[in-house]
């Protein structure tokens, strides 16, 4: 009917064409042709040749209706050919022309198209808009069929059935899948009986006579005809159902409880089924029932979902079956599984006994005191209740948790020896805990701790770190006491903190002063104690402070003894060595020794220059060479005293000693300086007028009186030419950047060019100026004079300015802002390294612009480059791998993480992202069984690297999710939420993600059983 419609539209249209025609000339003759041919290649299913047809019409003009038409046409070809944008080019045109004649069968064709790709949503949003009323007699049954299918599909059994019901009798090619789908909704509604009557019209069918067959079997199971589903299985004779007839009967005989026919049917129904929460119970039964537990708990882990009802019960058989193979680690998981589920209390009170016993083997103990706590606490009237408190006690001492265990044995009424001595060691062990965080608390638990004195050696103890307490809080006298009690405990010496209570002893008389008897145990410890490991330290300050007392004592027959104790700190190189020589020198100062303590002193800078002793050794021996006449020596002195300390406290009195010696020397510039130092950066005494003398003197004797009254005027703020202050300041800036002191030169070159916006040395200025922000960290503030510089291409320093201003941009992640000053860096630069360093960047640049085939062009210099490092080597290889993966180019990114991964040095958050990637491409190249191999590699190789490692389980788990293996993924994705230290590096999100994965994937498990 419809083609008929169509060639007599297309007649009129010609005609009217052909009237047109006939009145003004035309270069095509007859455009509806094109529109004839198109309708007859789209009646052929031509539809590429028929877009070409229409569109050639649609271009050629004509009749406005028929152009609707054949847009229309076009639509549906491109629909037909799977087109992307079909479906917009339909919609397009329904919006254009919502009731246009064709806009209904449209949406049917939409329909019916989508229903045969296996979109059955996008179908029945169509169909749904579809007035089936307006079809033909044909379309309308295809409409009800498709209609209906797609209802079932979405589980809307009552509005199916109203679509399958008008079309159930017809004797056509609906026939047998419309009773099909109406008897599956009847066994699915347990109307068994009804669904036997529709699948018994299906037993001639040879496309579903065997689906007929096998779900009357299930018919028979859900009515609980068990004898009844045998005999009529065994009736039939080989089919396509075979092995779904034979799982059937299978559950009958497990029902019947006939465990060995059950499993012969089962072996011969299994095949590769995807078994249901209820299949895996009965298959984990049978075989638990006939003594083969390694089959047994197969399937009674199987059943992952914390909502199905039987998990719990499957589960506890399923430890069980771990606890008779020996798999103790198993069955603890699996009685904990059991035990966070409650569906049956009595079921989740022994799940969990069971796990706390078996948490209390290695490499458990350390959880076994909560796990049995939470049991005394939930179940305090469990037949196994005072089990699980003696359990609790033993599992609180082996997981240190000794705050919990003070009150389990503070409640034992008759303590026996053990219970006090455990008692004892527990009250100390917590009052130790508590050392750092709550002193005073610590003090109640180690008077506790003497309680029941049974280990001698922990009551000593007890004295010593109660004093450690008190000395803390400033209390000496008190520490003292304690640790004099310690020392004469005969049972001190066996202790491992004996050496340490004479230390602590001999500073507490220190600390007051109490030298004399401070010595004794400073030198009883020194004899007992050991230089060793981590003691060195300790015992370098225990030798320094004996060599104090002696010295301190005044007595100059003591003084040799605190040289050899001082003398030992400086053999070590310790930290104090440098004190040690400072007081071994003013000994010998006392003992009238000049020469022996200016070799001394000139040790400490020397071997110390960071030492905090080194400005007044310095100055002590510069005074005395200066006393002596040593100019040369006095000079060199000074100036590294300056040099390292130009802020000290004998800063002032350096400068004018040193200018002293200059002077004398004949260096009147450097003496100039000096002096001119001390006059301008200090407050005025009587060594500025003698700094003031010395400069009048020099300049004066060099002729250079215009500087001089430049000096002076400048002093007395007099006014001096533009030009001559251009030149002078900009020089005196420059001196200040040639001498490397930036932290002047740059306020110099600032203030110049405050002054002289527009000077002569401008260039100049503003790159050493920025030169020095730069050395200071001052980015921002450089970059400006950094541009100037790279805008006036000032041959010098051309090249430099553009690293330098690149650098800022980077440093400001002004990414793009860096492009073209690190792309003319590499274009002009003349050293390999500027080269190498704007590929570099460039490669990291384009990599986080996602500007891939250019950062992969940069990495593939790098790579081609002989001066790169292997460092950068290494990111030029990594980065090739990320865009490959990018790019989905598996194969061709491995070779380069391989490259990574390969190298022994890489064992660094880089060798783990490239030993991760590997893993990645294993899994996106399906390899799903090998990816926890790898993983587990990854964890091996790089087990410091925390986030690459998680990212790694987290891809073991997915792989796992994608296997449906939901009882291994579970475990690790849990281990991750509760155990991964970092919470905002996407790691946790994303296994909550995949946990919620492993829920949905449940659910349509669920949904499909």
């Amino acid at each position: 009917m419809m083609r008929k419609l169509r060639i007599f539209i297309s007649m009129l249209i010609t005609l009217t064409c052909f009237y047109s025609q006939a009145q003004e000339t035309q270069v095509y003759t007859d455009p509806v042709s094109y529109y004839n041919n198109g309708l007859e290649l789209y009646d052929k299913e031509k539809f590429g040749a028929a877009i070409t047809e229409f569109e050639t019409y649609l271009e050629k003009g004509g009749e406005y209706e028929l152009k609707i038409n054949a847009r229309f046409y076009i639509a549906f070809c491109h629909n037909e050919l799977n087109h992307k944008d079909a479906e917009q080019q339909i919609l397009n045109l329904l919006e254009e022309h919502p009731d246009h004649p064709k806009s209904n069968y449209a949406r049917f064709v939409l329909g019916r198209s989508y229903y045969n790709r296996g979109n059955i949503g996008k179908s029945i949003q169509y169909l749904e808009e579809t007035d089936f009323l307006n079809l033909t007699q044909e379309d309308r049954k295809a409409y009800h069929f498709i209609y209906g299918y797609g209802l079932f599909t979405k589980d809307k059994y009552k509005e199916a059935r109203e679509q399958l019901h008008p079309i159930e009798n017809n004797k056509d090619k609906f026939y047998y899948p419309t009773h099909y789908y109406l008897g599956f909704m009847d066994l699915s509604d347990d109307k068994n009986d009804k669904a036997l009557e529709h699948f018994q019209k299906l037993y001639r069918s040879k496309v579903y006579g065997d689906l007929a067959f096998k779900l009357s079997c299930l018919a028979y199971y859900k009515m609980q005809r068990y004898q009844d589903l045998i005999a009529f299985s065994d009736t039939l004779k080989e089919n396509s159902a075979s092995q779904d007839i034979f799982w059937e009967r299978g559950k009958a005989y497990y029902q019947l409880d006939q465990p060995q026919e059950a499993l012969n049917n089962f072996n011969k129904g299994r095949g590769t089924r995807d078994l249901s929460d209820d299949e895996q119970y009965m298959l984990g039964m049978t075989y638990y029932k006939l003594k083969d537990y390694d089959n047994a708990y197969v399937h009674f882990t199987a059943i992952t979902s914390d909502l199905s009802p039987l998990r719990q019960n499957a589960l506890m058989y399923a430890g069980d079956c771990f606890l008779k193979l020996d798999k103790k680690t198993n069955a603890r998981n699996a009685f904990y599984e059991a035990s966070r589920l409650e569906t049956d209390k009595s079921v989740q009170e022994q799940a969990h006994f069971n796990y706390a016993k078996l948490s209390l083997e290695p490499p458990f103990q350390n959880e076994a005191v909560g796990i049995l706590n939470k049991f005394v606490e939930t179940w305090p009237n469990s037949p196994h209740a005072d089990e699980a408190k003696g359990l609790l006690g033993e599992a609180l001492l082996g997981a240190k948790r000794y705050s919990d265990a003070i009150p389990v044995l503070e409640s034992i009424q008759n303590k026996n020896s053990k219970i006090k001595s455990t008692y004892q060691q527990i009250c100390y062990f917590y009052a130790n805990e508590l050392l750092r965080q709550a002193p005073e608390k610590a003090l109640e638990y180690f008077e506790k701790a003497r309680t029941y004195p049974v280990n001698q050696k922990i009551d000593a103890m007890v004295d010593f770190w109660e004093g450690e307490i008190y000395y803390k809080e400033g209390e000496i006298q008190k520490s003292q006491k304690l640790w004099e009690h310690f020392c004469e405990n005969t049972h001190a010496e066996e202790t491992p903190v004996y050496a340490d209570g004479l230390y602590n002893l001999a500073y507490a008389f220190f600390d007051q002063k109490q030298y004399a008897k401070a010595l004794p145990y400073f030198k009883k410890y020194t004899q007992k104690e050991v230089y060793n490991g981590d003691k060195k330290a300790k015992y370098l300050d225990g030798m320094t402070r004996l060599g104090d007392c002696h010295y301190i004592s005044g007595n100059p027959d003591e003084y040799k003894k605190a040289i050899d104790a001082y003398a030992y700190v400086t053999t070590k190189e310790a930290a104090s060595s440098d004190y040690a020589w400072y007081q071994i020198g003013m000994i010998y100062g006392l003992q009238g020794k000049p020469d022996e303590k200016i070799v001394t002193m000139k040790r400490i800078p020397s071997l110390y220059p960071n030492s905090e002793y080194v400005d007044d050794a310095l100055f002590q021996i510069a005074l005395v060479d200066l006393s002596r006449q040593h100019y040369q020596e006095a000079l060199r002195e000074f100036s590294f005293l300056l040099e390292d300390y130009p802020n000290g406290v004998y800063a002032k009195s350096s400068y004018l000693h040193r200018g002293m010696a200059e002077y004398n020397l004949g260096q009147s510039d450097d003496a100039l300086k000096d002096f001119e130092y001390v006059v301008e950066n200090f407050s005025k005494d009587q060594q500025t007028e003698e700094a003031i003398g010395f400069v009048t003197t020099i300049m004066n004797e060099q002729g250079r009186g215009d500087e001089l009254i430049l000096w002076l005027k400048t002093k007395a703020n007099k006014t001096l030419s533009i030009s001559y202050e251009d030149s002078v300041i900009y020089n005196s800036a420059l001196k200040h950047y040639v001498a490397k002191d930036c932290g002047q030169a740059s306020n110099a070159f600032k203030s110049y060019l405050e002054r002289f916006p527009n000077g002569y040395f401008r260039i100049q200025a503003e790159f050493f100026r920025s030169e020095c922000l730069y050395s200071e960290n001052q980015f921002a503030e450089a970059l400006p004079g950094y541009e100037y510089t790279v805008q006036k291409k000032y041959p010098e320093f051309y090249e430099r300015a553009l690293r330098r201003t690149s650098a800022i941009y980077l440093w400001k992640k002004e990414q793009e802002s860096a492009i073209p000053y690190l792309v003319e860096l590499e274009k002009i630069a003349s050293q390999k390294d500027n080269i190498l360093y704007a590929q570099s960047n460039l490669m990291y640049i384009y990599l986080a612009l996602n500007q891939l085939q250019d950062a992969r062009g940069y990495a593939e210099k790098i790579l081609g480059n002989d001066k790169a490092q292997k460092t950068e080597k290494r990111d030029a290889n990594l980065i090739m791998g990320r865009v490959l993966v990018l790019e989905e180019k598996y194969e061709e990114a491995k070779p380069y993480f391989v490259q990574v991964d390969k190298d022994k040095e890489n064992v660094n958050e880089k060798g783990a992202e490239a030993k991760y990637y590997l893993c990645y491409i294993s899994y996106q190249e399906g390899h799903l069984k090998e990816v926890p191999k790898m993983v587990y590699s990854l964890d091996d190789k790089y087990a410091n690297q925390t986030y690459w490692v998680a990212k790694g389980y987290n891809l073991m788990a997915q792989a796992y999710l994608d296997q449906k293996d939901l009882f291994n993924a579970r475990p690790i994705l849990n281990s991750l939420v509760d155990n991964y230290p970092v919470e905002d590096d996407g790691i946790i999100e994303e296994s909550k993600r995949l946990l919620q994965r492993a829920q949905d994937i449940e659910t349509m498990d669920s949904d499909k059983k």
